[in-house]
């Protein structure tokens, strides 16, 4: 692991982020799937914000190549049903991938954020999400 890889993971310790490393396996409803869901377990943006994660390591979306296709769409068709599940599809929600510093990305493995339970105008300030009401 080198030095910038270090850094990012005592950062997502630090901030009890969710990171290809430090996932716990009980996160996975379907072992199978290349993709698990987790609950951001610190300072959510919404009543209902929820990262959904590829188990595979990929840096930012930068990094795609033609055959990460399926996971990033295995990513937002998992954000979709969890919305139902949580019963804001209906009203709305966000999803959201930030990728690099200045877009507010602090933990380098690519994740989808998905934000919704309130009716607020949300605009990125500084790299964090914020009401604009």
């Amino acid at each position: 692991m080198g030095k910038n890889e270090q850094k990012m993971q005592r950062h997502a310790q630090k901030h009890k982020l969710i990171t290809c490393r430090n996932v716990p396996s009980s996160y996975s409803s379907h072992r199978h799937i290349p993709v698990l869901m987790a609950t951001r377990l610190g300072d959510p943006q919404a009543p209902t914000h929820v990262l959904v994660v590829p188990r595979r390591h990929i840096e930012t979306l930068n990094h795609l190549q033609p055959g990460d296709d399926a996971i990033v769409g295995e990513l937002v068709r998992r954000a979709a049903a969890i919305a139902e599940e949580r019963g804001i599809s209906a009203s709305g929600f966000r999803t959201v991938f930030n990728t690099n510093r200045d877009a507010g990305q602090t933990v380098f493995h690519i994740h989808l954020h998905l934000l919704g339970g309130r009716a607020r105008l949300v605009t990125v300030r500084d790299g964090r999400l914020e009401n604009s009401r």
